[in-house]
């Protein structure tokens, strides 16, 4: 989820038709300014370059985010509040990406579904399969991360990921951030009883492989037995067709 306010400007975005790699690219009708999602960023048009402000977000099921959100308000759109049809479920059951899109990289396979998030200037992606019941990743000197999904998990839940400095364990079944004394609630997904500094929650994607690899080849792959580096030469990007919005932007 990303913030509508870019550059002084409140904006209202709509799908532009287009994708790249697969992935939806927005257009905001206030300065006509295309939008990959993917990389957050601006990619033609006035705001070309800008990037959008990630905000927190959680991906559930209904009957979970009720019971901790009992009035919540629902947007209705025509009079309907759901689906009876779930327009995504052939894509999600492929093993190939829109219009058979693949994956350039093979380190994974092109729909593993995944964590993945971009700190600083470094992109990482972490298998779903590795986080059940939580999971620790060194990011090099001190700092770690550890994500979390629970067991029987749907693939559209979002994945709880928090920063640490300092190391996390598990001790007894529960897992400890052990510089504050912090414990992990699985239930809500919180550090809980700790002092001082706890992890710090950091929003990611949960996406496919074939998608976040296209648009980020540099991508660090995390697992439990290490990371696995990007291929010094990558295959080349298969190319889709896309319907082209405007004449100012080429797809690439």
């Amino acid at each position: 989820m990303y913030s509508r306010r870019v550059g002084g400007k409140v904006c209202s975005f709509e799908a532009s038709g287009g994708l790249i790699h697969g992935s939806l690219v927005m257009q905001d009708r206030e300065t006509n300014t295309y939008w990959e999602l993917m990389k957050s960023v601006g990619i033609a048009g006035p705001l070309r370059g800008k990037h959008l402000k990630k905000l927190p977000a959680v991906k559930t099921q209904w009957r979970d985010w009720l019971k901790s959100h009992p009035k919540t308000v629902i947007l209705s759109v025509n009079g309907r509040e759901d689906s009876l049809r779930d327009p995504y479920a052939n894509y999600v059951k492929s093993s190939k990406g829109f219009r058979g899109l693949e994956a350039a990289d093979d380190r994974l396979a092109t729909k593993a579904s995944l964590l993945a998030l971009t700190l600083g200037k470094r992109h990482v992606a972490v298998p779903h399969e590795h986080l059940v019941g939580g999971a620790v990743f060194s990011l090099g000197g001190s700092e770690s991360l550890f994500a979390h999904r629970p067991e029987g998990a749907s693939l559209f839940r979002s994945t709880r990921a928090f920063l640490s400095r300092g190391a996390i364990s598990r001790k007894r079944g529960t897992w400890v951030h052990l510089p504050s004394g912090a414990q992990f609630d699985p239930t809500r997904e919180v550090w809980v009883k700790g002092r001082g500094e706890l992890p710090r929650a950091v929003t990611g994607f949960d996406t496919f492989w074939v998608t976040w690899s296209l648009a980020h080849p540099e991508t660090l792959v995390l697992t439990p037995k290490g990371v696995l580096q990007a291929p010094k030469r990558a295959k080349p990007v298969p190319p889709t067709t896309r319907p082209a919005p405007s004449k100012e932007l080429r797809w690439f």
